[in-house]
């Protein structure tokens, strides 16, 4: 309804437009009842329908007939002639510029000769025909006016088109914004004083030669502005000239036909106008897209002006290099300073080349400097364009393009060409279009298929795989590629020879700028080995997976990633045994484990876990569990750090709870054993005598007194043995590499400084090699029973009172000094019999206690006044003897005398007043050959003491062997 209203509205306004001018044309212009020299509506509907529309022909219909029938008063057959000739041709010519394409704001000049020739030239020249003729055949002229009366009419039909249809196409908007310009309002009023004075007033006599005014001025106006402002210059300038013809006036009117002067001078300043106006607009146009290419495309422009050496750069030239071109001076030193110095010989040798003729074109690659000092690459390009009537160059222009990314870009494209033929993967390109076909294949794809690339070029992306067709992973990629969509497969594919192998296919669609799937970018990877040990590995994989279910306890992995979240990859059925789980749910919800292991353990096995996680170590780990029953489960399992970060453990993991029930009867026996081995102070040992390795039980290292924390070594062992036990250990120990027993017992020397004695008792043991020395047995501690074995021996062999050796222990070590002295005759030893004087006497009269304590007196003495190496012992009553040990007879005799004189000059005090005098008689013989038992020696010294007592007592005699064998000869 509204497209009705609005064609309502442009019909009236047409109509009415149509009926007005006709009558103001016919008025003012006509050169008699039926031709005007300015027909002002043919200009006005040709217009209006062009722009508006050729549906609205019926409004020229009605009007045309409204001016010639009812205006015009005509008769009804040669009206409606009329009314057929004008719409006809009007109608034709406007949808015959409509269907070529016209565009009706006469920018182009492609537009402007399609108006010149169908509506300035055709139109009129067929309306006119039609116009005449109908005039003719209605005799409404004569045979001799045809030529006059058809040249007026194509001359006010033109007049009408250039006047009125011209400004009625341009008008726009904007497009009479010139008008505004200062000087386009001076030319305008230079053009209508001098039109008026040309065409009206006629006053200065000037008038004629004043024409070609009104002429330069629109010219000008042509040139400066557009053709809507220069139509409607124009158009005015016609208002003036029709009514000067209409009432006579102006330099015209002397003419023979002041119409046809008037109307001829307007349309040669319409044309000239007309054609100025498009050809000046288009080359504006044509320049500001010149600059505003130029400007957005980065180029930057350079003039150089030969014959003054002037420079001038456009603003893109600056601020390509990022300079303001504000602060820039244009001269040829601005651009010598930006240029890199290895390419100023380059820029003036080609300069040179190019003008002197060696060169057609001046075209070099240059360096520039930037701003910021990075030298850009630049294509320096130029041409000559002006030269003097000498043909001496004096004008050069060119441009500067900065192709350093460009460059770059190539660089970056080679780089990836060489990149992908160098691939050792198969890369295909495949267009989007029906089939999919090959675009390009690089040489990896070649030596795969055993095709070269122009065999394979256009083909369809799956002609390896046609032959099984049926596949289904070809299935699926066909359907994902419809579908544009990435998607990897494996297919079963043949190469050239007719051999199948296994194809790797990762395929992903290439979209443009839209979004639009354009081409397909494919790798294909020959994965046939692969394959087979795919195949194997499965095969392996199928039958791990029945051992594995052979197998007591359970197998699996463990996952945790890097957020810590656990998952279980793989799990054998044992898993339901251990957990009383199944595999299914261990996948599904991980955290279930957690509800089969014993809540105190739980804690411990997370953090055991998450330990090995950060150590990468060996997860090894014993725990009780709840599920499917109470029970121990001991897990062992090695960890593998994955690229992702995330950590994977292969874990196997077994029922311990009969062996911990073992483990803890066995402790229980241990604990009573170490009670039973506290008690008896007695520890299992073993030691290694090649190494020098010992374990031992805890309670040994209480018995030696040393650490637990310290490895206990055979060195250790002998770095607290007493000094004077060290070669009797180590000799037995030798002994026990031989024999395969030891048997010691020897004193140690602990820590706290305390002697203790320690029993050794050991047997060799087999290895597991054979070659190391192993003896295991006890160590007790046998202190206790060795002081009371050193209490009995020093009773059985000490005297009881006097705290020496008794007759037994002297006998023993007389009978070892004589076997040294039969083995090493070079000994000497001596053997002094020591017997109190009158000791029976001072036993009578003084009791026996004052008898017990002379014996001890006289002990006393004796024993500061010898050597300890020498044996003091107590034969029996008031007789001792003296080994003394390394010594000669005449070194006996002084001791002996020594000892006489002490004993005498120390008498036995007992009480203040009582003291008793003490002697005491000493006999002395030394070892020699003659004896021949350890006992002849001590024979024979008391001999010599009888002899002493025979001699007055309180003297010393030595054994004289001559003597007695004379004596008892």
């Amino acid at each position: 309804m509204r497209k009705g209203f609005i064609y309502a509205i442009k019909f009236l306004l047409l109509s009415s437009l149509y009926l007005i001018f006709s009558y103001i044309s016919l008025a003012f212009t006509a050169e008699n009842q039926h031709v005007s020299l300015s027909w002002a509506p043919i200009g006005i509907a040709l217009a209006l329908l062009i722009r508006w529309g050729t549906s609205l022909w019926p409004a020229i219909t009605l009007a045309s007939f409204a001016s010639t029938y009812l205006q015009q008063q005509l008769p009804l057959t040669q009206a409606l002639g009329l009314v057929f000739s004008a719409t006809i041709s009007i109608y034709i010519t406007a949808l015959t510029l409509t269907k070529l394409n016209f565009k009706p704001e006469l920018q182009r000049q492609k537009d402007l000769y399609l108006y010149l020739k169908t509506g300035i030239i055709t139109l009129p020249i067929v309306a006119a025909v039609l116009g005449i003729f109908t005039l003719y055949f209605n005799n409404a002229l004569a045979s001799e006016q045809l030529l006059d009366s058809w040249l007026s009419w194509l001359l006010g039909d033109v007049t009408g088109i250039l006047v009125f249809a011209t400004p009625l196409l341009t008008i726009t908007r904007t497009s009479l914004i010139p008008l505004a310009r200062p000087s386009i309002i001076l030319a305008l009023l230079i053009m209508l004083l001098s039109g008026l004075e040309i065409l009206w007033f006629n006053s200065s006599g000037l008038a004629l030669a004043m024409i070609l005014v009104p002429m330069l001025s629109v010219f000008w106006i042509a040139m400066r502005s557009n053709l809507a402002t220069t139509s409607v210059v124009i158009l005015a300038f016609s208002a003036i000239a029709a009514f000067s013809a209409h009432y006579d006036y102006g330099a015209f009117s002397n003419l023979a036909n002041p119409y046809i002067g008037i109307w001829v001078y307007i349309i040669s300043m319409g044309l000239v106008s007309l054609f100025t106006a498009v050809i000046f607009s288009e080359s504006r146009r044509f320049a500001e897209q010149m600059k505003y290419s130029i400007d957005a495309s980065n180029i930057g422009t350079w003039d150089w002006h030969v014959d003054t050496d002037e420079y001038f750069f456009n603003n893109t030239w600056f601020t390509m290099l990022g300079y303001d071109p504000k602060s820039m001076v244009h001269n040829i030193k601005t651009f010598e300073y930006l240029l890199h110095p290895d390419d100023i010989a380059l820029t003036h040798n080609s300069m040179d080349d190019y003008l002197n003729g060696y060169s057609n074109t001046y075209r070099v690659h240059i360096r520039l400097k930037h701003a910021d000092g990075e030298w850009r690459t630049i294509v320096s390009s130029g041409a000559i364009i002006e030269r003097d009537v000498y043909g001496h160059v004096i004008r050069i222009c060119g441009t500067h393009i900065d192709i350093t990314n460009q460059l770059k870009n190539e660089m970056e494209l080679k780089l990836m060409h060489r990149a992908i033929e160098s691939a050792r993967t198969g890369l295909i390109i495949t267009s989007s279009d029906a089939g999919f076909p090959i675009k390009y294949v690089n040489q990896a794809f070649e030596k795969i298929t055993g095709y070269r690339r122009d065999e394979i070029i256009g083909k369809p992306y799956d002609f390896l795989s046609e032959d099984d067709d049926k596949q289904a992973e070809l299935l699926a990629l066909r359907d994902h590629m419809q579908r544009a969509e990435s998607f990897d497969t494996v297919l079963k594919s043949h190469r050239k020879d007719g051999c199948s192998y296994w194809n790797k296919i990762s395929i992903d669609p290439v979209r443009n700028e839209s979004g639009d799937t354009t081409h397909f970018i494919s790798t294909q990877s020959d994965i046939t080995e692969f394959h087979k040990a795919q195949q194997a590995l499965d095969e392996q994989d199928d039958l791990l997976r029945q051992l594995s279910e052979q197998v007591p306890g359970a197998m699996y992995q463990f996952k945790l990633d890097q957020k810590l979240k656990p998952s279980f990859p793989y799990l054998n059925d044992g898993i339901r045994k251990m957990y009383g789980l199944t595999p299914t749910q261990l996948q599904i919800d991980p955290e279930l484990v957690n509800t089969a292991i014993h809540p105190d353990d739980l804690k411990s096995v997370q953090k055991s876990i998450l330990d090995s996680r950060r150590t990468l170590n060996i997860w090894r780990g014993e725990y009780r569990v709840i599920k499917p029953q109470f029970g121990w489960r001991e897990n062992h399992a090695k960890p593998i750090k994955m690229d992702d970060g995330s950590v994977v453990w292969h874990c196997y993991l077994t029922d311990i709870t009969e062996r911990k029930s073992l483990e803890e009867n066995l402790l229980k026996a241990n604990n009573r054993l170490e009670t039973a081995q506290q008690v008896a102070r007695i520890g299992y040992w073993s030691i290694n005598l090649d190494s020098g390795d010992i374990y031992c039980a805890n309670v040994i290292y209480d018995i030696l007194g040393v650490s637990s924390l310290k490895k206990m070594k055979l060195s250790s062992l002998l770095s607290i043995t007493h000094q004077e036990d060290i070669s009797l250990l180590s000799e037995q120990l030798n002994n026990a590499k031989q024999t395969g027993l030891l048997n010691v017992e020897h004193r140690i020397i602990r820590n706290d400084g305390s002697e203790r004695w320690i029993h050794h008792l050991a047997n060799t043991a087999k290895t597991e090699s054979g070659h190391d020395i192993i003896l295991e047995g006890t160590i007790q501690d046998i202190t206790e029973r060795k002081l009371l074995e050193i209490k009995f021996l020093n009773q059985a062999l000490t005297d009881e009172l006097t705290g020496i050796a008794n007759r037994r222990a002297f006998i023993q070590h007389l009978e070892q000094e004589w076997s040294l002295y039969i083995r090493h005759s070079q000994l000497t030893a001596s053997v002094i019999i020591v017997d109190i004087d009158h000791f029976k006497s001072v036993n009578d009269k003084h009791g026996h206690e004052v008898g017990d304590k002379m014996l001890c007196h006289v002990t006393d003495i004796i024993t500061k006044c010898i050597r300890k190496s020498d044996l003091f012992g107590r034969l029996g009553g008031e007789e001792f003897a003296i080994l003394t040990r390394e010594t000669n007879i005449d070194e006996a005799f002084n001791l002996a005398n020594k000892l006489c004189d002490e004993i005498a000059n120390h008498p036995l005090s007992i009480t203040r007043q009582l003291k008793i005098a003490v002697t005491a008689s000493f006999g002395v013989a030394p070892f020699n050959d003659i004896e021949a038992e350890p006992t002849d020696v001590l024979f024979a010294a008391d001999k010599a003491l009888y002899q002493a007592k025979g001699d007055g007592r309180n003297c010393v005699r030595v054994f004289q062997p001559l003597a007695d064998i004379e004596e008892t000869s």
